[in-house]
């Protein structure tokens, strides 16, 4: 099969009298379209107006190929930080395991924005290195991006970030921090040996 016989059944399936299919097959029409021109993708990615860039690296994300991946991570060094983000988040699409580390480094980016977009995508890795990349930034003098690392560990969910999470809770002045640590808490997976609270009578 190729992927000329894919887009004509997806595009049958677009007529098809359930919702859910429709959704489901214009979703993956996006996605055989953009293989059928990936070469013109990537070469829009690299270079050109931002916009454009930004168009053709959203689609990065979505076609999930060694190639697309590989372009994303170089992209990650990007001159321009709009680029940086927008790579980012078209990571956060499929999560590629060596996707990990070279989000990692963007932590270390001088551009807070891309900090906050990295602390997120980090944050969907059900891994308990991502905790470790996240808490430091719990304590970060930039209020915006403590709340975010408060917000990422609370998706990620790990148990490890309870003592730090409550500590922000308890002793840190700024109520919107304060009240995305009490989310966080309330999203932690419990710890294996965690007993259950009394019930109210």
């Amino acid at each position: 099969m190729s992927l000329e016989d894919r887009k004509k059944a997806l595009v049958q399936a677009l007529k098809d009298p359930e919702e859910i299919v429709r959704g489901s097959a214009s979703r993956a029409l996006d996605r055989v379209e953009g293989l059928a021109r990936i070469d013109r993708i990537l070469g829009a990615a690299s270079g050109g107006d931002t916009q454009n860039r930004i168009r053709a690296i959203h689609f990065l994300g979505y076609l999930n190929t060694n190639e697309s991946v590989g372009k994303a991570i170089s992209l990650l060094q990007d001159a321009d930080p709009d680029i940086r983000v927008a790579t980012i988040k078209s990571l956060q699409v499929n999560l590629p395991e060596r996707g990990f580390i070279p989000l990692a480094t963007c932590l270390d980016d001088p551009d807070t924005s891309v900090v906050q977009i990295a602390l997120e995508t980090i944050s969907y890795y059900k891994d308990t290195k991502a905790t470790d990349l996240i808490l430091p930034f719990l304590a970060s003098n930039d209020t915006d991006v403590a709340i975010v690392a408060a917000e990422a560990l609370g998706r990620n969910g790990d148990p490890k970030a309870e003592a730090a999470l409550i500590n922000v809770l308890t002793q840190t002045t700024d109520p919107f921090l304060r009240a995305r640590a009490a989310d966080a808490l309330g999203n932690l997976h419990p710890l294996p040996n965690l007993h259950p609270l009394p019930v109210e009578e």
